[in-house]
């Protein structure tokens, strides 16, 4: 057997990774010297910069290996709409009137993402439209995703791992790039604050595991990761409302 990690594992990192990071969101809520809450944001922020680059390469993979685009599609963006509000719940407030509850869905969830960055790649690969097309219909899809979680960039990093599969060398030199562009334009042209774009290039460290990669699948969990990230997000959300009282 191929040494490395498969499919099943690099996902179980992802998900451990954004838990991670998501809980950190609790931890800033708790009443903890501010030198000691920092102590635990700041690692496990880092840590959760290893999700989204994995589940990007692993929708580009799975472009490749589905037996059925359209459910594939059909399956991401279920999930993306049934992930929304507790998505909505995890990032702000319970909604105070109908207007703040439209308003702020503006802000999608990451799962919409991904699934853009799928749709992104099935026009890249379509053979029915003109290059042209193709180019004006991914800059619109693009573009829908500047509000949703790690805006345009999950669309542009699921299109590199697409574009140069079988060669990882010209994946993670895309990756970098882009990832580069990523902290220049929101992190580095606002505030330049260090600790910040220290934090946000570590999306790097998400080469090493990817590195790994054995090709195998492991374990079937078509459903699992789509579960997973409404599901905590939920529970999460209820734990602030307690710790918050609200």
């Amino acid at each position: 057997m191929k040494k490395g990690l498969n499919a099943f594992e690099l996902k179980l990192i992802a998900a451990a990774a954004m838990l991670i990071n998501h809980l950190s969101h609790i931890v800033v809520l708790l009443p903890i010297n501010h030198s000691v809450m920092n102590m635990l944001i700041v690692p496990m922020n880092i840590i959760g910069k290893l999700t989204i680059p994995i589940m990007c390469f692993f929708v580009a993979e799975g472009y490749f290996h589905t037996s059925n685009l359209k459910k594939y599609l059909q399956r991401m963006f279920i999930f993306a709409a049934v992930s929304q509000v507790p998505f909505y719940l995890f990032e702000s407030y319970l909604p105070s009137s109908f207007s703040m509850f439209i308003g702020d869905f503006i802000y999608l969830n990451a799962i919409f993402s991904l699934a853009m960055g799928l749709l992104a790649l099935t026009v890249r690969h379509s053979e029915r439209l003109h290059p042209a097309v193709k180019i004006a219909v991914i800059a619109v899809i693009v573009f829908l995703t500047r509000t949703a979680d790690w805006r345009v960039f999950a669309v542009l990093w699921i299109l590199a791992f697409a574009e140069f599969r079988g060669d990882f060398k010209k994946q993670a030199a895309a990756f970098v790039i882009l990832s580069a562009v990523r902290v220049f334009i929101y992190y580095v042209l606002p505030s330049a604050d260090i600790m910040t774009v220290v934090s946000q290039s570590c999306t790097a460290a998400a080469l090493v595991p990817l590195y790994f990669y054995n090709g195998r699948q492991g374990p079937k969990t078509k459903y699992g990761f789509y579960i997973f990230y409404p599901a905590h997000l939920l529970v999460l959300a209820v734990i602030k409302f307690i710790i918050l009282g609200v």
